[in-house]
């Protein structure tokens, strides 16, 4: 993967903006719900594994 540039790394976003510039980058298939939440599945070579992030900004 190559690194962000700075602008990337300078603009405000939440925390799932970044996992999801990320999965882009490395063209992962994901699912970004209306409620925030992001998930993902990667194969593995023992088993297949199934990531899930959310993130609610206080206040």
């Amino acid at each position: 993967m190559d690194a962000a540039s700075p602008e990337v790394l300078d603009a405000p976003m939440d925390p799932l903006d970044v996992v999801e510039h990320v999965l882009n980058a490395e063209n992962l298939p994901f699912d970004r719900t209306d409620d925030g939440d992001l998930a993902f599945a990667l194969a593995g070579d023992w088993k297949d594994y199934e990531l899930w992030f959310a993130w609610r900004p206080e206040g």
